[in-house]
């Protein structure tokens, strides 16, 4: 699909001053008129009143509604700005919603919950197609963030920063996926192409660091693709992470080997109790455990119990619990 642009004068962010540029013209020509005495000085000054709200009126429905009009009120001639993207894999939407809000806390920032189906470049070069010209408020949808919790977030949401002590002018665009297998998109806009990168990299790294999953039992699951009726691809696949509650283990519970037992307090337990202490001090800790055996020898169950003997550490669960970080 072609896109189409404005042309000139005509564009809709400069209709409404050129309309009041010519009415109070007309104004001025009807005050002169009436200061000569002229005969139609009164019907001049009430035609150019009239004219002037006419338009001024029809400018503002036609334009209420365009995503880079709004953009081009809170920051003038942004067309110009340099525009970084990147993608998150879905479930990875909230943690990001939740580093650019942590990010952009207590700087003077003005948020729009638009949906708008072209790209943060396209919007702010004003290169929209004509069947793009409007935007629809984005449905709020909800997310988990903790077991039985959840926050209900905009979908498709602009945070726009002005300039201030706190940075440059900015525009950040998140966008969540509408079907499955779709990536979360992530568009940032700023005058400096670098200033752009370093916000991308600081919301990466902000959402991994503070991610809700972090210290929680995971439940990960893969949803199969779906194809259509000639085989092809309609839909992909995607990872799917749930929050799990299991209940806590005791060490009373557990029915094990002794001469496992030590190994496991010794090797597992404690060496992640004491995780920074030895890390600090420059001992490797890439290792873990493989429980092996047929089902029904407690595998599972151990590692509940080491789960239940970690809090605040992240539990991945499958079809069993086989991991821990």
């Amino acid at each position: 699909m072609g896109h189409r642009r404005s042309l000139g004068l005509f564009e809709p962010r400069r209709l409404l001053p050129i309309a009041s540029l010519g009415s109070l013209l007309l104004v001025a020509a009807a005050v002169v008129n009436l200061v000569l005495k002229g005969p139609a000085a009164d019907l001049l000054i009430f035609a150019a009143l009239v004219i002037a709200f006419l338009i001024m009126a029809a400018t503002n429905a036609a334009t209420r509604h365009r995503i880079d009009v709004r953009l081009g009120e809170l920051i003038n001639d942004a067309r110009h700005f340099k525009v970084v993207a990147t993608e998150f894999a879905d479930y990875r939407f909230v943690d990001v919603f939740n580093a650019i809000e942590r990010q952009l806390k207590e700087q003077r920032i003005v948020t729009l919950d638009l949906r708008h189906q072209e790209s943060l470049g396209v919007i702010l070069a004003g290169f929209l197609p004509s069947n793009q010209f409007s935007s629809e408020e984005a449905p709020r949808s909800p997310c988990a963030v903790a077991p039985d919790e959840q926050r209900y977030l905009s979908g498709h949401r602009f945070w726009v920063r002005r300039l201030s002590a706190a940075g440059c002018p900015l525009i950040a665009r998140l966008r969540k996926p509408e079907y499955p297998g779709q990536a979360v998109q992530l568009e940032v806009a700023a005058e400096e192409e670098a200033d752009a990168e370093r916000f991308v990299s600081e919301i990466r790294e902000s959402s991994v660091t503070h991610s809700v999953y972090r210290g929680a039992t995971l439940d990960v699951s893969m949803l199969p693709g779906v194809t259509d009726a000639f085989g092809s691809i309609d839909h992909s696949g995607k990872v799917r992470v749930e929050f799990r509650r299991l209940p806590a283990i005791r060490s009373e519970e557990m029915v094990i080997d002794p001469r496992v037992w030590p190994i496991l307090e010794h090797s597992l337990v404690e060496f992640q109790k004491n995780y920074r202490t030895l890390s600090a001090c420059g001992v490797a800790l890439k290792r873990g455990f493989l429980f092996y055996g047929p089902p029904g020898t407690g595998k599972s169950f151990t590692a509940r119990y080491v789960a239940s003997q970690l809090p605040g550490t992240t539990a991945v669960a499958g079809e069993s619990l086989p991991g821990f970080s």
